[in-house]
């Protein structure tokens, strides 16, 4: 089964650095639900809603026709705002949805500080896409009205949040009339949401500590053929360092043979650099001559990170010497070469990762 894709978008100026925090570990903890920021171009449209303060009905309305004008594959939406966020009966809300859409909104106006510590905001952002990612497969199970140290509680304290920042956290009342639904929701799914509020909760009480450097570098995926593997390892270990990186049989959604083209499409999302290994697995004949080129599966998945990422985020790594015949349509993708008869395959890797490494970082540091 695919990994459910769901999109976040910024609006606003919240701190990137909780919200790639909250992301990273959202999709470390498990492997039911992917979490991905929205394409660059499609995320400004979102910025004209801005606002220091929003209703939320209106909020998410305004989420829905954006969506909309969008086109494309967005099934799940969750906004990250800065604003103060009301409704017609409370105000200084944390968040709302309208779960039947797919489209929710969190606010960190009034949290920081006041609930939650700034240097754990990651937690409180975790906590909510578990909590709306719950919302979007139950829509129809509501809130109650009394505390219980559940994630239904209605919040009205807001203080009252504090008590469902933990695992377990879904009381035993809640937990039957889930049971007891008709609903899509699978065991491997309830047990991948209550890891993260599991790990919300352990972040808010200090528990663990999520400034590891490796949580905020740079995401990369590396693509390969299955005889192209020792060198995707090989790559993934010289830049362990300066990316974190992710090989197409570690897990990762590529992997998966019944995703869908929307699906991957999404999945790129969560990257934000693909490096894809070009070894001669298959003969070409074109003009009366055989060529050795890259298994169709990679160019494929690099065709999908350039039409996403554009192609100043997707590299190539290919042997020299012409021991590979490149499509003509790649000119201008950023290819690093390795001479595949060194015995020592990390040393004849190293040029090209650096070559990788010097492009990254000046991409990621610099305006896109």
């Amino acid at each position: 089964m695919a990994q459910m894709p769901i999109e976040i978008v910024e609006v606003g100026n919240t701190p990137t650095e909780w919200v790639n925090q909250a992301l990273s570990l959202a999709n470390s903890v498990q492997n039911e639900f992917l979490y991905v920021r929205m394409s660059e171009d499609d995320a400004q449209s979102f910025q004209m809603y801005a606002f220091d303060h929003v209703m939320a009905a209106e909020f998410i309305n305004s989420m829905e026709q954006v969506r909309i004008s969008l086109g494309g594959y967005h099934p799940y939406l969750v906004a990250i705002i800065d604003a103060n966020l009301d409704n017609t009966e409370l105000t200084n809300l944390f968040a709302s949805h309208r779960a039947q859409k797919g489209l929710s909104v969190i606010t960190v106006a009034n949290v920081p500080s006041i609930i939650i510590p700034p240097d754990r905001m990651s937690s409180y952002l975790l906590y909510y896409l578990a909590r709306y990612t719950l919302s979007y497969i139950m829509p129809s199970h509501e809130n109650h009205e009394d505390t219980r140290g559940c994630v239904y509680d209605k919040k009205t304290s807001k203080l009252d949040i504090l008590k469902s920042m933990k695992a377990r956290s879904i009381c035993n009342e809640c937990r039957q009339a889930l049971l007891s639904a008709k609903t899509a929701l699978s065991p491997k799914q309830f047990i991948a949401l209550d890891k993260m509020f599991d790990m919300s909760g352990k972040i808010l009480e200090g528990r663990l500590e999520v400034h590891d450097k490796k949580d905020l570098l740079p995401r990369a995926f590396i693509g390969s053929s299955s005889e192209g593997l020792e060198i995707a390892n090989n790559i993934q270990t010289l830049l362990e360092y300066e990316l974190h990186s992710e090989i197409w049989n570690q897990g990762t959604i590529f992997g998966l043979g019944d995703a869908t083209l929307e699906a991957l499409e999404q999945a790129v999302l969560a990257y934000d650099f693909g490096i894809f290994v070009f070894t001669p697995d298959d003969q070409l004949h074109s003009r009366g001559e055989f060529k050795p080129v890259a298994r169709d599966n990679v160019i494929f998945e690099l065709g999908l990170f350039i039409g996403k990422l554009t192609r100043k985020r997707a590299f190539i790594i290919h042997p020299a010497k012409k021991a590979i015949a490149l499509p003509s349509d790649l000119a201008g993708i950023t290819t690093a070469t390795y001479d595949p008869g060194r015995p020592n395959l990390a040393a004849a890797l190293g040029p090209a990762c650096q070559k990788i490494r010097d492009a990254a970082k000046r991409i990621s540091q610099g305006p896109n």
